[in-house]
């Protein structure tokens, strides 16, 4: 029985190591990338542009306030991208799991099909759901249309902040 809980131990341990090893180097690969090159584009165009729409409606406190708070978040989604997009190589595995969306692409030109419309299904209903207050407020008037849109902006902004690090890095190698 101790010899069980020897070897057990072991492996525990083995595998804790190994789990902080790739944890270091996703650290320093997500530190080192060139994608952080961006931030600083980020982080003025998307000030710029909210604070000129903001400074229509409001005084320019508010404008640079608002606008300030939207590079903050905008900076804050362009590093959850660059987390996204780094990994570090891993050994291929002998059967990876398969999802569904690859079974359904297995069956042939229909589960294609069928997969690409219940993922642009998924997606437009998550899209809908996390822009619905201002989508209701622009139907119903209750808030002014430019604070509506430049709260669908600010969430779209922060979506593809999310996004392009990703594509880029696929694309860039």
């Amino acid at each position: 029985m101790d010899r069980f809980r020897i070897f057990g131990w072991r492996t525990a341990s083995e595998n804790t190591a190994a789990h902080r090893q790739r944890g270091r180097v996703r650290l320093s690969l997500f530190f080192h990338n060139r994608l952080w090159l961006g931030l600083p584009f980020v982080a003025i165009v998307s000030f710029l542009l909210f604070f000129l729409l903001c400074s229509v409606d409001l005084s320019v406190a508010e404008a640079l306030r608002r606008g300030g708070i939207a590079a903050v978040l905008m900076v804050f989604c362009w590093g959850l991208g660059i987390w996204a997009s780094t990994k570090p190589e891993e050994k291929p595995v002998d059967e990876p799991e398969e999802d569904w969306v690859d079974r359904l692409k297995r069956r042939g030109t229909a589960g294609l099909w069928t997969a690409r419309i219940l993922v642009a299904l998924i997606c437009v209903v998550m899209l809908v759901g996390s822009f619905y207050l201002q989508l209701e407020g622009l139907v119903t008037g209750s808030e002014p249309v430019l604070k509506c849109m430049i709260g669908i902006l600010l969430k779209a902004l922060a979506i593809v902040m999310v996004l392009l690090p990703a594509m880029l890095s696929r694309h860039l190698g």
